[in-house]
């Protein structure tokens, strides 16, 4: 035991090192929606009405654990990213750890003996290349990632769990450890609803490892379970096809914001698995992005590996289930049906962006374990050649652990990892368009100005590049031509968004025209009330026009909304110096025009 807990001990250490470089890295994409813009996640006490306001209020409340987390994290560093970064630390280590047990707990089970220490050192080996591998960058240093690491870690708990009861010698342990399992499953799904795999997974356990050297067919009902995967595929296929069936009528709407239908989704992903499957093998720094340039698949024959991409997939699960039949070689089966297993959610026909790294998160785990239960055999050759399989198991270890710190502070400002996107994927639109207004935010103007006519000449459509690019122009005192932009941008989102109510505000608010601005901020308030945004711009419309009364009474509106202490600190001051006895509330407040609400 005490063996064991010292690799758990250096287990955490080594992620912690490799990791030490996230604490300073800065929220991104997703997190702004989910942290930054949710109210209900910008507590400021820590107590009941506050964690159940979170539970009601979030941006997505179907996954109320990591919601709780991330309350809590804004709570203790008062909305800064460096608590959420430790936190998603913290799960990646637990994660690793469990990914370890289970690991150990099935090369003893193929070993029929206690731990000894060509099993231990082989789980060890392949979960710390699992964990300081460079694809797992994205899932732990992008904040609301944690989403995918908390569904991960209750997924290996409950799978524990489910072996520790299969195994338990006593009636009374055999249900607690089974209600364990079960309870961890709905804490899965709790989390994000990729944990719906969690069957399949328990499925492949049972058959897998548990079976690996008895008979697979037990019971009667064995062969029903046995034939359940086959039915709930052709099913799948059938509704999809029909375009009438309870998937479909969920699914389909969503690819209507798409620019890539089912069909075209469903043909791509084979290349996209196969082209994560790559980084794991050369997982090169260079070769991870936040934006791939990934030419979608309108058939079999374009692109030509689109063909090939399908045949090795079926052919990966083909063999994982000729493995799985043989009794002696189910563990192989199990490891390699594993990957597919877990993507089944994310790379198959749910409308999701085409390519994202940490997709790999969980479905990495059967690639370690793969690996584990290889150098566990080889070593069995004796000494030298466990002492080889080490040698051979650190180096590579340290060569992942120096790609991802090298990778990890691409991570640290949204300009970093655009400028790395874009080199990566230079015909992304989305890339080019970020990368635009992170420049404009940095007063950076002739790059901003670059990037994002780059964007909209690659993609027409891309209404939050021709946004960014309207407030850039505003600031530029190109005015007119900041109209148009915004025209532009309302056109290919379909309609005026929130953001683009704010920034034609700040418009007319450059224009000096102020009861204009005044109605497009008033027009955002009636969006989302909850805005402090809304509710500053407001307030300084009235203070330029010289309505002191209203812009006082706005800007206490704001201060009764805002959660971020800097800001109600700078208010509060402005308000002390403009509005006190003898003050001038005009010229006021420098705007926020410039940021999306």
């Amino acid at each position: 035991m005490k063996r064991l807990l010292a690799y758990i001990i250096a287990l955490a250490g080594v992620i912690v090192f490799v990791y030490q470089d996230a604490p300073g890295n800065a929220f991104h994409l997703d997190d702004e929606a989910n942290i930054i813009m949710a109210p209900a996640i910008r507590i400021q006490h820590l107590d009941i009405p506050s964690l159940q306001g979170v539970l009601e209020g979030a941006h997505l409340p179907s996954r109320p654990l990591p919601n709780l987390t991330l309350g809590i994290d804004w709570w203790r560093g008062s909305g800064t990213p460096r608590p959420f970064q430790w936190t998603n630390i913290i799960i990646h280590s637990l994660v690793a750890i469990a990914v370890f047990l289970l690991l150990l707990t099935i090369l003893r089970g193929a070993d029929s003996k206690e731990y000894n220490s060509r099993v231990v050192l082989a789980a060890f080996l392949a979960t710390l290349m699992w964990a300081v591998h460079p694809i797992q960058v994205q899932a732990v240093t992008y904040i609301i990632q944690r989403m995918a690491s908390m569904a991960a870690l209750f997924m290996l708990l409950s799978l524990l769990a489910y072996l520790a009861a299969r195994k338990a010698e006593s009636n009374g342990r055999r249900w607690v450890m089974a209600a364990l399992s079960l309870l961890s499953g709905v804490a899965a799904i709790l989390c994000k609803e990729n944990a719906y795999v969690l069957p399949a997974l328990i499925f492949l356990l049972e058959y897998g490892v548990i079976r690996d050297r008895q008979p697979l067919i037990q019971h009667g009902w064995d062969k029903l379970l046995l034939a359940a995967p086959v039915v709930l595929v052709l099913y799948v296929v059938i509704d999809l096809i029909s375009g009438a069936g309870p998937l479909s009528q969920r699914f389909y709407p969503e690819y209507h914001t798409r620019d890539f239908t089912l069909g075209e989704r469903l043909l791509s992903q084979p290349r996209v698995i196969l082209h994560y499957l790559s980084q794991m093998i050369w997982p090169l720094p260079e070769r991870f992005s936040i934006e791939h340039d990934f030419v979608k698949s309108s058939s079999l024959l374009d692109p030509p590996a689109t063909l090939a991409a399908l045949a090795g997939l079926l052919l990966w699960i083909g063999g994982g289930i000729w493995l799985l039949l043989r009794r002696g070689y189910r563990l192989y089966g199990f490891f390699l049906l594993w990957v597919p297993a877990t993507l089944a959610i994310e790379s198959s026909f749910v409308a999701l962006e085409m390519v994202f790294e940490h997709r790999m998160y969980l479905p990495s785990a059967g690639l370690a374990g793969l690996l584990a239960l290889t150098m566990a055999r080889i070593s069995q050759q004796g000494v030298a050649t466990r002492t080889g399989v080490t040698v051979v198991g650190l180096a590579v270890i340290a060569l992942l652990a120096w790609s991802a710190m090298i990778r990890i502070p691409v991570w640290s400002s949204s300009i970093s990892l655009y400028e790395h996107a874009v080199k990566v994927a230079p015909n992304s639109s989305r890339a080019w368009g970020n990368l635009g207004a992170d420049y404009l935010l940095a007063g950076e103007y002739e790059k901003a100005e670059q990037a994002l006519r780059r964007a909209t000449t690659l993609d027409v459509k891309n209404d939050k590049a021709h946004e960014a690019y309207g407030v850039l122009l505003v600031k530029l005192g190109r005015y007119a031509q900041a109209d148009n932009a915004f025209r532009q941008a309302a056109l290919a989102a379909g309609g005026i968004t929130p953001s683009l109510l704010n920034h034609r505000g700040g418009l007319y608010l450059a224009m000096k025209d102020y009861a204009s601005a005044r109605f497009y901020f008033q027009e955002l308030i009636k969006m989302e009330g909850w805005n402090p945004t809304a509710y500053w711009n407001l307030a300084l419309a009235y203070e330029r026009d010289g309505d002191c009364t209203n812009a006082l009474a706005t800007w206490r509106q704001y201060l009764q909304i805002e959660s971020v202490q800097v800001n109600k600190a700078k208010i509060e001051q402005h308000i002390n110096n403009k509005y006190s006895p003898g003050g001038k509330c005009y010229p006021g407040a420098p705007d926020m025009t410039g940021d999306s609400p």
